[in-house]
């Protein structure tokens, strides 16, 4: 078994569901050819909406217990750990990028960096990565959820700038990034706009990566 399918089983296993050799298969190539994971968190006052759902499963996950009425943030903030947890038993390197920066508290050491992220620099060190692990958790719940805007084009932005300076890196090492945006819907420009031309403003930065 190769180190990635090691990982993978272990993380399977970990869940109480041993994967079968056939889709440790499948999904090891996918994994090694992943070079890191970012998530683009909309922190705008909507997703203070309470219309979304927690999942709770058992130990032995024969059942599913729902809480409805939760905070749209709430809901992400359980996707955000569960990928997390992933992260760091797979080592997988996974970065949250908020959307709205955090603007610097009068006591600095509490305010929300504008990106954080788990396994980033490929540390085997346990404790960096429990560490790194605990900081998510506390970002998480530190975010303010005071801004009307979400400005997803500009942030949109600013990672592809990122991945053009790593592309001609993941083309010779065949390896891809995985952007995923987490939203509720409705992008705006930095005043808190919406309108067409924001719309097709965020579709031309989604086109341009």
């Amino acid at each position: 078994m190769t180190k990635s399918q090691t990982a993978l089983s272990y993380y399977h296993d970990s869940l109480g569901l041993p994967p079968p050799p056939a889709l440790l298969s499948a999904v090891s190539p996918i994994y090694k050819s992943q070079n890191v994971r970012i998530f683009l968190l909309d922190n705008s006052n909507r997703m203070n909406a309470t219309d979304s759902t927690l999942m709770k499963a058992s130990d032995n996950f024969t059942k599913i217990d729902k809480k409805d009425g939760v905070s749209r943030w709430a809901e992400l903030s359980q996707c955000v750990e569960f990928h997390t947890k992933m992260a760091a038993r797979c080592g997988i390197p996974t970065q949250f990028r908020l959307v709205n920066t955090e603007l610097p508290l009068a006591d600095a050491a509490a305010s929300v960096p504008s990106k954080f992220a788990i396994c980033w620099n490929e540390s085997n060190d346990k404790d960096v990565i429990n560490d790194e692990f605990d900081a998510v958790r506390s970002n998480m719940e530190s975010v303010n959820l005071d801004k009307r805007c979400n400005p997803m084009a500009r942030e949109l932005r600013k990672i592809i700038s990122y991945l053009q300076g790593v592309a001609e890196t993941l083309r010779k090492k065949e390896e891809f990034v995985s952007v995923i945006i987490c939203t509720h819907g409705v992008p705006t420009d930095e005043e808190g706009k919406t309108g067409t031309d924001v719309t097709k403003d965020f579709i031309d930065s989604i086109q341009g990566a």
